[in-house]
């Protein structure tokens, strides 16, 4: 709260500044800097062979710059000129119609801490405005540190067991889209898709902003 205070009080009275490199400019970005954040989305499939992974930007720069603050500063401000990004539509958009868009979820202690889910902010609005069903169907049971430092093995085995579904959702034959802020190595999408599989969805894609 003291943080937020004193950002609103340097925001009042200092000259408006671009947010990624402070130089002074009408916000969000100043000219130069605004044509470092073009989307570009590319296709990955993940290493299971089971789904492909989509995201709008490469997780370096001027990203990882905004998504920092974002999510440990909880700057929604950022959130909203990041979601804004996101094109509605793509030409290299080659996947067919999503039945339910769900985001991957923080665990209640942390989403108290934080304020807010990150994708929720990223993606609740781009779900909207393609007339699309957004649902929170998968939960956070397990209140795992943070990933960030971790091997793969080690980030799987931390995962193991930490997600469950919603037991009043009917996936059988719906195409479903796992979203979430940024893909590393895959842990945390495929410990999910091991409780979407067994429910007979029709397919699986995984959208993110960035990817490592």
């Amino acid at each position: 709260m003291l943080k937020k205070w004193i950002r609103s009080f340097l925001d009042a009275i200092l000259p408006e500044q671009c947010y990624l490199c402070s130089a002074f400019s009408s916000p969000p970005f100043c000219p130069e800097c605004q044509t470092k954040l073009v989307p570009r989305l590319r296709k990955t499939a993940d290493p299971s062979g089971r789904f492909n992974v989509w995201s709008f930007f490469a997780y370096n720069g001027p990203v990882k710059t905004l998504l920092t603050p974002f999510k440990f500063d909880s700057r929604q401000d950022i959130g909203d000129i990041l979601a804004k990004k996101i094109p509605l539509e793509s030409p290299s958009f080659t996947f067919g119609p999503i039945d339910y868009w769900i985001p991957v979820p923080l665990h209640p202690k942390k989403l108290k801490s934080r304020g807010f889910n990150q994708v929720n902010s990223l993606f609740r609005s781009y779900v909207k405005e393609r007339n699309s069903v957004y649902i929170e169907g998968v939960h956070r049971v397990k209140n795992t540190p943070p990933l960030y430092d971790l091997t793969r093995d080690d980030r799987e085995k931390t995962l193991s067991g930490a997600f469950k579904l919603d037991a009043s959702l009917s996936l059988s034959g719906k195409r479903i889209a796992l979203l979430d802020d940024i893909y590393t190595t895959g842990s945390t999408v495929r410990e999910i898709a091991k409780l979407l599989w067994p429910e007979n969805i029709a397919s699986l894609d995984v959208i993110t902003l960035a990817i490592v």
